[in-house]
């Protein structure tokens, strides 16, 4: 059983890797969308925690550093730009 779950994630990665993401016009490997989606949810996972009342100044400046690393990573992979992109998408 737990092959199956692991196959069914890697295929959904090779399909991911022959379309265009994050509005570009280029195809993306799939360790760039990896990070791009880290990106992403981390965001996501900061803007949410952020609304918490009951959050806790480490655990906010954990995400805040994984997501910094997300971005470094991103940097490193090529996908500077689309990484840009996303930090303006969520300072709006």
């Amino acid at each position: 059983m737990g092959s199956s779950a692991h196959t069914e994630d890697t295929d959904t990665t090779q399909n991911d890797q022959n379309a265009p993401a994050f509005g570009g016009s280029r195809t993306l490997s799939p360790l760039q969308l990896y990070y791009l989606r880290l990106l992403e949810r981390l965001f996501h996972q900061r803007e949410t925690y952020e609304a918490d009342p009951e959050r806790e100044e480490w655990l906010q400046m954990a995400i805040s550093r994984a997501g910094y690393s997300a971005f470094r990573s991103c940097v490193e992979n090529g996908v500077e730009e689309e990484a840009k992109a996303l930090l303006e998408q969520q300072r709006t």
